[in-house]
């Protein structure tokens, strides 16, 4: 298995050249990668020793072909988090080269599977470590579509905790990077962490977890709506299906082309459930 991002060298970046630090600029080309382009965000001010080397791996010399989709633009459910990321062209200055961009999508394309049993395994190992990490938590949840039995699946277990407002986040990013997760992105009220990203490509359990403060959960009206209504469960699954080989390299592409669909059930459950995550005496459906 290759070296985990935390433990890989950092080569030094010209600030004056790229418009910032040497240990900056390189987290902003893996956040791109990892969840989005526009996920650099305030991350900038963090530390990450790692993702430039993954430009110089092995497994990118052999070098290969791909153009990125064009973007396209949905409008207010993506307002929010556009407000937390650095645009592309921050992206470009940092790494002129989009082909060097598009390798790094090549070492982690989006892939999909039919459901894997032992994901419900992987996220509950993985929430009792975080219990003792955070006891400041208030609720771990299980999110994304490894949550959803029914529908295929990128194999990466995505992980919601949420932690009272009045905590301190960049204290609990530290205690979190401490315990091995690596931070992509960083907003006031909002950090996103992952581990088993090497520089070889996926490790064998891969984890995205969103930190966020009480009540920021719109993942769970989703999930719910996707795991109470199969139909739209199946909708969703063929829609991944169809945009797999199209954005394969381009999880820029594969996000913004699921966005309305997500929108829109997200939107139904919200009416349909009322205040089921907002009522503090009603548990949630599944975790």
């Amino acid at each position: 298995m290759g070296k985990k991002l935390s433990e890989m060298s950092l080569p030094s970046v010209d600030k004056g050249k790229h418009g910032f630090a040497g240990r900056e600029a390189p987290l902003t080309v893996l956040s791109s990668l990892l969840y989005g382009s526009k996920a650099a965000s305030s991350a900038l001010s963090g530390t990450l020793p790692a993702s430039e080397k993954l430009l110089r791996t092995p497994a990118l010399q052999k070098g290969r072909d791909g153009k990125a989709a064009g973007r396209r633009h949905a409008g207010a459910f993506r307002a929010r988090e556009r407000s937390q990321h650095v645009p592309f062209e921050v992206l470009g200055r940092v790494c002129p080269c989009q082909s060097r961009v598009e390798e790094l999508w090549h070492l982690f394309p989006i892939l999909l599977t039919e459901h894997q049993a032992c994901w419900n395994n992987w996220y509950a190992e993985e929430a009792a470590n975080l219990k003792q990490i955070l006891p400041q938590a208030e609720k771990i949840y299980h999110i994304g579509s490894t949550a959803i039995p029914s529908i295929w699946a990128k194999p990466i277990i995505d992980i919601l905790a949420e932690v009272p407002r009045e905590c301190d986040l960049p204290e609990i990013k530290a205690l979190l990077t401490n315990s091995g997760y690596i931070c992509m992105s960083q907003s006031p009220d909002r950090v996103s962490l992952n581990k088993g990203y090497t520089e070889n490509g996926f490790a064998q359990r891969v984890f995205h977890l969103h930190l966020r403060c009480a009540g920021d959960h719109d993942e769970l009206y989703f999930r719910d709506y996707l795991l109470e209504n199969p139909e739209a469960a199946k909708e969703y699954e063929a829609l991944k299906l169809k945009l797999w080989d199209e954005y394969r390299y381009n999880r820029d592409g594969y996000t913004e082309a699921k966005a309305d669909f997500v929108a829109a059930c997200t939107l139904k459950a919200k009416q349909l459930y009322r205040n089921r995550y907002e009522m503090a005496a009603q548990p949630p459906t599944s975790s």
